[in-house]
Protein backbone atom coordinates (compact mmCIF):
# COMPACT_ATOMS: atom_id res chain seq x y z
CA UNK A 1 0.00 0.00 0.00
CA UNK A 2 3.28 2.02 0.81
CA UNK A 3 6.36 2.43 -1.23
CA UNK A 4 9.33 4.26 0.12
CA UNK A 5 11.92 4.96 -2.26
CA UNK A 6 15.55 5.81 -2.02
CA UNK A 7 17.12 6.22 -5.55
CA UNK A 8 20.68 7.81 -5.96
CA UNK A 9 19.69 10.76 -8.88
CA UNK A 10 21.76 13.42 -9.13
CA UNK A 11 22.90 16.45 -11.72
CA UNK A 12 20.81 18.74 -13.55
CA UNK A 13 17.87 17.21 -15.61
CA UNK A 14 19.01 13.55 -15.02
CA UNK A 15 15.63 11.70 -15.68
CA UNK A 16 13.64 13.91 -17.89
CA UNK A 17 9.59 13.49 -18.67
CA UNK A 18 10.05 12.08 -22.00
CA UNK A 19 12.79 9.78 -21.28
CA UNK A 20 12.76 6.53 -23.29
CA UNK A 21 14.99 4.59 -20.11
CA UNK A 22 12.67 5.73 -18.04
CA UNK A 23 9.10 5.37 -19.80
CA UNK A 24 8.57 1.92 -17.64
CA UNK A 25 8.84 3.41 -14.44
CA UNK A 26 6.48 6.14 -15.75
CA UNK A 27 4.18 3.49 -16.49
CA UNK A 28 4.43 1.89 -13.29
CA UNK A 29 3.87 4.71 -11.22
CA UNK A 30 0.54 5.63 -12.99
CA UNK A 31 -0.54 1.67 -12.92
CA UNK A 32 0.32 1.91 -8.80
CA UNK A 33 -1.77 5.12 -8.28
CA UNK A 34 -4.78 3.74 -10.63
CA UNK A 35 -5.24 0.12 -9.73
CA UNK A 36 -3.18 0.05 -6.54
CA UNK A 37 -5.71 -0.98 -3.73
CA UNK A 38 -8.27 -1.67 -5.35
CA UNK A 39 -8.30 1.81 -7.25
CA UNK A 40 -7.50 3.79 -4.14
CA UNK A 41 -3.81 4.28 -5.40
CA UNK A 42 -0.77 2.97 -3.97
CA UNK A 43 1.17 5.49 -1.76
CA UNK A 44 4.82 6.63 -3.45
CA UNK A 45 7.23 8.07 -1.12
CA UNK A 46 10.50 9.55 -2.67
CA UNK A 47 13.81 10.67 -0.72
CA UNK A 48 14.11 14.14 -2.50
CA UNK A 49 17.63 13.69 -2.62
CA UNK A 50 21.22 14.72 -1.24
CA UNK A 51 22.60 17.23 -3.92
CA UNK A 52 21.96 20.58 -1.90
CA UNK A 53 25.75 21.51 -1.95
CA UNK A 54 25.61 21.23 -6.10
CA UNK A 55 22.50 23.68 -6.29
CA UNK A 56 19.74 21.06 -7.57
CA UNK A 57 16.20 21.06 -7.56
CA UNK A 58 13.80 18.46 -7.40
CA UNK A 59 12.32 20.66 -9.87
CA UNK A 60 14.66 19.21 -12.53
CA UNK A 61 13.84 15.54 -11.65
CA UNK A 62 10.93 14.36 -13.66
CA UNK A 63 11.00 11.57 -11.00
CA UNK A 64 10.77 13.30 -7.24
CA UNK A 65 9.00 16.36 -8.94
CA UNK A 66 6.39 14.09 -10.19
CA UNK A 67 2.86 14.78 -8.02
CA UNK A 68 2.18 11.39 -8.00
CA UNK A 69 4.85 10.87 -5.22
CA UNK A 70 5.26 12.28 -2.10
CA UNK A 71 9.18 14.24 -1.87
CA UNK A 72 10.58 14.46 1.38
CA UNK A 73 13.44 16.58 2.56
CA UNK A 74 15.48 15.96 5.32
CA UNK A 75 15.73 18.56 8.44
CA UNK A 76 17.78 18.70 11.70
CA UNK A 77 16.55 17.83 15.03
CA UNK A 78 16.23 21.51 15.42
CA UNK A 79 13.92 22.10 12.69
CA UNK A 80 16.06 23.37 10.15
CA UNK A 81 16.75 22.24 6.63
CA UNK A 82 20.14 20.09 6.34
CA UNK A 83 23.32 21.29 4.26
CA UNK A 84 22.64 18.62 1.94
CA UNK A 85 18.73 18.58 1.59
CA UNK A 86 17.11 19.40 -1.82
CA UNK A 87 15.07 22.03 -2.42
CA UNK A 88 12.36 22.61 -5.11
CA UNK A 89 8.55 23.71 -5.22
CA UNK A 90 8.00 19.87 -5.61
CA UNK A 91 8.44 19.26 -2.03
CA UNK A 92 5.54 17.65 0.08
CA UNK A 93 7.12 17.26 3.43
CA UNK A 94 9.85 16.62 5.63
CA UNK A 95 10.97 14.81 8.48
CA UNK A 96 14.30 14.39 10.64
CA UNK A 97 17.52 13.48 7.80
CA UNK A 98 20.45 13.98 10.04
CA UNK A 99 22.35 11.75 13.30
CA UNK A 100 19.51 9.40 12.32
CA UNK A 101 19.85 6.11 14.48
CA UNK A 102 19.27 3.34 11.80
CA UNK A 103 19.95 -0.62 12.13
CA UNK A 104 23.23 -1.80 9.81
CA UNK A 105 22.67 -4.03 7.22
CA UNK A 106 23.86 -7.51 7.20
CA UNK A 107 22.84 -10.80 9.63
CA UNK A 108 27.22 -10.38 10.65
CA UNK A 109 26.48 -7.15 11.55
CA UNK A 110 29.57 -5.91 14.58
CA UNK A 111 27.77 -2.72 15.76
CA UNK A 112 24.11 -3.13 15.21
CA UNK A 113 23.64 0.48 14.29
CA UNK A 114 24.61 3.58 12.63
CA UNK A 115 24.06 7.41 13.20
CA UNK A 116 23.49 7.92 9.42
CA UNK A 117 22.13 11.57 7.34
CA UNK A 118 20.61 11.84 4.17
CA UNK A 119 17.35 12.41 3.15
CA UNK A 120 16.86 8.41 2.81
CA UNK A 121 16.54 8.79 6.15
CA UNK A 122 13.99 10.64 6.15
CA UNK A 123 11.59 9.28 3.46
CA UNK A 124 11.03 6.05 5.67
CA UNK A 125 9.66 8.15 8.60
CA UNK A 126 6.55 9.22 6.28
CA UNK A 127 6.15 6.41 5.05
CA UNK A 128 5.74 5.05 8.56
CA UNK A 129 3.24 7.84 8.85
CA UNK A 130 1.75 6.78 5.88
CA UNK A 131 1.25 3.71 6.92
CA UNK A 132 -0.42 4.25 10.23
CA UNK A 133 -2.96 6.69 8.11
CA UNK A 134 -4.23 3.76 6.37
CA UNK A 135 -4.43 1.69 9.36
CA UNK A 136 -7.08 3.75 10.83
CA UNK A 137 -8.63 4.49 7.46
CA UNK A 138 -7.99 2.10 4.83
CA UNK A 139 -10.48 3.94 2.52
CA UNK A 140 -8.17 7.14 1.92
CA UNK A 141 -7.24 7.77 -1.65
CA UNK A 142 -3.75 8.32 -2.38
CA UNK A 143 -4.36 12.47 -3.14
CA UNK A 144 -6.11 12.27 0.33
CA UNK A 145 -2.88 10.47 1.80
CA UNK A 146 -1.23 13.54 0.10
CA UNK A 147 -3.23 16.36 1.42
CA UNK A 148 -3.68 15.27 4.79
CA UNK A 149 0.26 14.75 5.06
CA UNK A 150 0.28 18.91 3.42
CA UNK A 151 -2.16 19.53 6.26
CA UNK A 152 -0.62 18.05 9.34
CA UNK A 153 3.10 19.37 8.80
CA UNK A 154 4.20 22.50 10.63
CA UNK A 155 6.91 25.21 10.34
CA UNK A 156 9.37 24.71 12.84
CA UNK A 157 9.73 27.87 14.84
CA UNK A 158 13.86 28.36 13.26
CA UNK A 159 12.87 28.06 10.08
CA UNK A 160 9.29 30.08 10.30
CA UNK A 161 10.84 32.90 8.12
CA UNK A 162 11.37 31.03 5.11
CA UNK A 163 7.68 29.99 4.68
CA UNK A 164 5.33 32.11 2.56
CA UNK A 165 1.52 31.50 2.24
CA UNK A 166 0.19 30.04 -1.05
CA UNK A 167 -3.04 30.63 -2.59
CA UNK A 168 -5.21 28.40 -1.30
CA UNK A 169 -8.83 28.74 0.70
CA UNK A 170 -9.76 25.91 2.04
CA UNK A 171 -7.19 25.81 5.23
CA UNK A 172 -8.88 27.55 8.09
CA UNK A 173 -10.11 30.12 5.40
CA UNK A 174 -6.98 30.68 4.27
CA UNK A 175 -3.29 29.55 2.53
CA UNK A 176 -1.10 26.70 3.55
CA UNK A 177 2.33 27.66 4.11
CA UNK A 178 5.09 26.47 2.50
CA UNK A 179 8.73 26.59 2.03
CA UNK A 180 10.86 25.51 -0.81
CA UNK A 181 13.20 23.94 1.56
CA UNK A 182 10.65 21.79 3.94
CA UNK A 183 7.51 21.87 1.57
CA UNK A 184 4.72 22.04 3.78
CA UNK A 185 7.12 21.76 6.76
CA UNK A 186 7.73 18.98 9.20
CA UNK A 187 5.34 15.61 9.60
CA UNK A 188 3.47 15.48 12.96
CA UNK A 189 2.41 12.00 12.93
CA UNK A 190 -0.23 12.59 15.34
CA UNK A 191 -1.78 15.13 13.62
CA UNK A 192 -1.49 13.19 10.58
CA UNK A 193 -3.52 9.60 11.93
CA UNK A 194 -6.09 11.77 13.71
CA UNK A 195 -6.82 13.94 10.33
CA UNK A 196 -6.91 10.35 8.73
CA UNK A 197 -9.23 8.98 11.09
CA UNK A 198 -11.64 11.80 10.72
CA UNK A 199 -11.44 12.22 7.18
CA UNK A 200 -14.49 11.52 4.81
CA UNK A 201 -13.46 12.18 1.64
CA UNK A 202 -12.30 10.06 -1.27
CA UNK A 203 -9.49 11.13 -3.36
CA UNK A 204 -8.16 9.08 -6.62
CA UNK A 205 -7.02 8.89 -9.58
CA UNK A 206 -10.49 8.39 -11.19
CA UNK A 207 -11.79 11.26 -9.92
CA UNK A 208 -8.71 13.76 -10.70
CA UNK A 209 -9.78 16.95 -12.44
CA UNK A 210 -6.48 17.91 -14.52
CA UNK A 211 -6.91 21.32 -16.09
CA UNK A 212 -4.51 22.46 -19.14
CA UNK A 213 -4.43 26.25 -19.38
CA UNK A 214 -2.34 27.98 -22.05
CA UNK A 215 -1.83 31.33 -23.01
CA UNK A 216 0.08 32.92 -26.35
CA UNK A 217 1.51 36.39 -26.93
CA UNK A 218 3.48 37.56 -29.44
CA UNK A 219 6.31 39.36 -28.89
CA UNK A 220 8.61 41.69 -30.88
CA UNK A 221 12.33 43.57 -30.35
CA UNK A 222 12.12 47.18 -30.88
CA UNK A 223 14.22 48.15 -33.81
CA UNK A 224 18.15 49.24 -32.96
CA UNK A 225 17.84 47.04 -29.79
CA UNK A 226 21.24 45.76 -28.79
CA UNK A 227 22.34 42.79 -26.07
CA UNK A 228 22.16 44.44 -23.23
CA UNK A 229 18.68 45.32 -23.18
CA UNK A 230 16.22 43.42 -20.95
CA UNK A 231 12.47 42.35 -21.24
CA UNK A 232 10.89 41.90 -18.01
CA UNK A 233 7.38 40.14 -18.17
Amino acid sequence: AVINNSWGIGGYGVVAPGSAYYAPWFSAVQQAVDTGRGGLGTVLVFAAGNDRAAADDIGLQAVTSDPRVIAVAATTAAGVVTDFSNRGAGLLTSAIGLDVLAPEPGQNSAHGYYIMYGTSFAAPQVSAIAALMLQVNPDLGWRDVQEIIAAASYAPPPSAGSFTTNGAGNWNGGGMHFSNDLGFGVLDANVAVNLARAWNLQSTDANLLQVTQTQAAGWSVAAGATASSRMQV
